[in-house]
């Protein structure tokens, strides 16, 4: 492996635990948590964005730290270039992680939830609209389900690590809402997915990003220093998953899979320019969970 595919090895494996992605698994069945029953689980998750990938390919071949050393900086190409693939990297980034969640289902056919995803925090909610509501493993001829979830997150952070010798030069800071809202329709394994399940669906969520900038020593092609500014940007995806719940009764395995496409909107740059780009994010997860219920407590 050569100096410059070597570093290029670095940066990406750094990338991977370094995102703050919104949280878009969708590892839920269409049978929400049964009345009485809470599902804690674990998930290792990765975004995949295309066009982040393609912009960050560019800085990678640059010095993102001699540059953040200079005593001042010009606004030129290269200051451009990075500047653009901090900003698509901050809307969708390229990197992976853990996130944990809890659910319970606190009445028939409706459940709560929250899940902790990096620096984002989700409250969550899902009403099923079809097939049996009984508890796991109970005798049921109907094996389809059908349901509706709704998903809200927030975060507050920065630039990812890799750019973190510019961060305190670029000053940006972003605070970032989504809603997920996923259609879900499952097949069980088994008696009410005693042995698991094999979920699909289609997927719409609504991102809403406010972003602020306080240049430090950074100065335009007249030698004027640069100010900072304070934008708003909203946009919409929409996408399709599937996911299969592999275990019996009290532990499984779910591996999930999402596809997303938005257009992302229009970024404003230090120079007071606008970007803007589009593209495809894959979300592929794995997932362990574990269930527990009244019943089984009383049982025991």
């Amino acid at each position: 492996m050569n100096i410059r595919h070597k570093s290029l090895f670095i940066s990406l494996s750094a990338l991977l635990l370094a995102a703050c992605a919104a949280p878009r698994t969708i590892n839920q069945s269409g049978k929400v948590t049964p009345k009485g029953n809470v599902v804690a689980g674990m998930s290792y998750t990765a975004n995949i964005p295309t066009r982040t990938i393609g912009l960050m390919a560019d800085v990678l071949e640059q010095n993102v730290k001699d540059l953040a050393n200079k005593d001042s900086i010009t606004l030129d190409e290269n200051f451009y270039r990075i500047n653009k693939a901090a900003t698509a990297f901050a809307v969708d980034p390229f990197g992976s992680g853990y996130d944990f969640y809890l659910r319970a289902g606190i009445a028939n056919r409706f459940e709560l939830g929250y899940k902790r995803a990096g620096k984002a925090n989700a409250f969550t909610g899902q009403y099923q609209f079809l097939g049996p509501t009984g508890q796991i493993g109970e005798k049921q001829e109907d094996r389809v389900y059908g349901s509706i979830a709704l998903q809200y997150s927030w975060q507050n952070y920065e630039l990812p690590s890799f750019f973190s010798e510019l961060q305190s030069r670029l000053g940006y800071k972003f605070k970032r809402s989504d809603i997920l809202l996923p259609v879900i329709f499952s097949v069980s394994f088994g008696n009410e997915e005693e042995y698991g399940s094999l979920s699909f669906g289609a997927a719409m969520a609504y991102s809403r990003i406010v972003y602020t900038t306080l240049p430090d020593k950074i100065f335009d092609d007249n030698n004027k220093p640069v100010f900072g500014t304070r934008n708003t940007e909203s946009f919409l995806s929409f996408g399709g998953f599937a996911n299969a719940k592999i275990g019996y009764k009290y532990v499984y395995v779910v591996p999930a899979m999402s596809i997303f496409y938005q257009n992302y909107g229009t970024y404003k740059l230090l120079n007071d320019e606008a970007f803007s780009f589009k593209g495809f994010t894959i979300v592929p997860s794995l997932s362990l969970q574990l269930r527990l219920s009244k019943a089984d407590l009383k049982s025991k």
